[in-house]
């Protein structure tokens, strides 16, 4: 029985390091994410990726744009964020140490499109949360062959505006109207 007594207790002391080990307290990194016009994204993925192990931790911002990634082992992340109509995001080597706190706030630049009116990221993000991807097998015609009927779809105009002409084309258009009188 001393024995079995002595066995479990140096047993014991011996997986203790080990558990210590394991057990350490995690860091974080935190910040918020913001759009080109420094507006805060919300509803967004932001990730990072443990560069000696490649284990991926994700989260996704708040309505004001706010993230954390917490609980994070101590080590060298790399970063990175794409949101619709905004241009991709990444940050190579945030290091975090046990128990502390890294900020990054992060700005996400225009694409090529430089928030042209239907292209902009608010347009974006309300088409897709308008026309979400259908999930499981393709529809079917008749026939046999893929049903497309339902993937097409014109995006509605909110407010067409009233066109309204530059003041050189109205100079003209006098100028044409006199000229047509006489």
């Amino acid at each position: 029985m001393k024995l079995l007594l002595c066995f479990a207790i140096t047993s014991g002391l011996a997986i203790s390091p080990v558990m210590a080990q394991t057990s350490a307290p995690g860091g974080s990194i935190t910040g918020t994410l913001f759009d080109s016009i420094g507006d805060p994204v919300d509803n967004n993925a932001v990730q990072a990726k443990n560069a000696q192990s490649g284990v991926v931790f994700k989260t996704t911002t708040s309505a004001a744009g706010k993230y954390t990634l917490a609980d994070l082992p101590p080590g060298t992340y790399d970063i990175s964020v794409a949101a619709p109509g905004l241009r991709p995001f990444e940050k190579k080597g945030i290091s975090v140490q046990a128990s502390q706190t890294a900020s990054l706030d992060i700005r996400l630049g225009d694409t090529t499109q430089l928030n042209t009116l239907g292209e902009d990221r608010t347009h974006q993000v309300a088409d897709l949360k308008r026309h979400r991807p259908p999930s499981g097998p393709t529809p079917r015609t008749a026939d046999g062959k893929p049903d497309l009927s339902g993937v097409w779809w014109r995006p509605t105009t909110v407010d067409p505006g009233k066109p309204e002409f530059l003041p050189s084309a109205l100079a003209i258009q006098k100028q044409r109207t006199d000229s047509n009188g006489k």
